[in-house]
């Protein structure tokens, strides 16, 4: 049986980034420039990452409550198959948006039937970046569900990690985007 603590931490990250996505939603739905971004000055999270973010949290409390159910084998079941459906709709996601990035095509789905004001700033927009890291995030969600997949969670997670902090970097040091 896993330890109760990291499965507390993994809920309550969870937790934490369902809540901000929501107020990003409800930012998006009411114009409350405000909530669009969760940094003043910072570029606005656009529809689509609140969704991959939603579907993050949710596929990650999946996971971190799944070992807490002291329910019949069928409904552990169902969490873990919720949590791998969620992961696969996060890398889905990363993989549609790199794929628009890569091609060319500007299919402009970010927005979800949003209307962005562009007088407020810079357009809303999932940058390569944040797409290449939901592609990987849905990878590391569905290997959390299976302890076999522990090499590929590592892997996956550390290439998170790399790409964030770059990114960190670049937003906290400038340079181009």
């Amino acid at each position: 049986v896993p330890p109760r603590k990291p499965k507390l931490i993994a809920r309550a990250a969870a937790g934490c980034v369902f809540a901000v996505s929501l107020l990003v939603l409800l930012g998006w739905i009411f114009d409350v420039a405000m909530f669009k971004s969760i940094v003043p000055g910072w570029p606005k999270m656009s529809p689509i990452t609140m969704l991959a973010f939603l579907f993050s949290a949710f596929s990650l409390w999946c996971v971190a409550s799944n070992g807490n159910i002291p329910a019949a084998r069928n409904r552990k079941m169902s969490w873990s198959r919720a949590a791998r459906v969620s992961a696969v709709l996060v890398a889905m996601i990363g993989l549609f948006r790199l794929a628009d990035h890569v091609s060319g095509w500007h299919l402009n789905f970010d927005l979800l039937g949003f209307h962005d004001d562009l007088k407020s700033g810079s357009p809303a927009g999932m940058a390569p970046a944040t797409a290449l890291g939901f592609l990987l995030m849905g990878g590391v969600l569905f290997s959390a569900v299976e302890l076999r997949g522990f090499l590929a969670f590592q892997i996956l997670l550390l290439s998170i990690g790399l790409i964030t902090w770059l990114r960190w970097l670049q937003y906290r040091y400038g340079g181009p985007p």
